[in-house]
């Protein structure tokens, strides 16, 4: 004969569930806090660097017409 859990036995099972959910739901949103600063870190280098190429480029830019114009001749 099987026997079935009673109701109490029952409660006792849903709440032990629910708190290890409770706690997995902890982790996961210490996780996605971590990630997201890491995100942050990440987004700030990359705008540094695009900021960096930008000047560099423009740097580029506005010496490439000055060093394409010819030279006077020395007569």
């Amino acid at each position: 004969m099987s026997q079935t859990p009673t109701a109490a036995e029952q409660y006792q099972t849903i709440v032990k569930q629910e708190t290890d959910l409770l706690a997995t739901k902890a982790r996961l949103l210490e996780q996605l806090d971590a990630t997201n600063t890491q995100l942050t870190g990440i987004r700030a280098a990359l705008q540094g660097a695009q900021l960096g190429f930008t000047v560099a480029q423009e740097s580029v830019e506005k010496s490439a017409p000055a060093a394409a114009e010819p030279a006077p001749d020395k007569e």
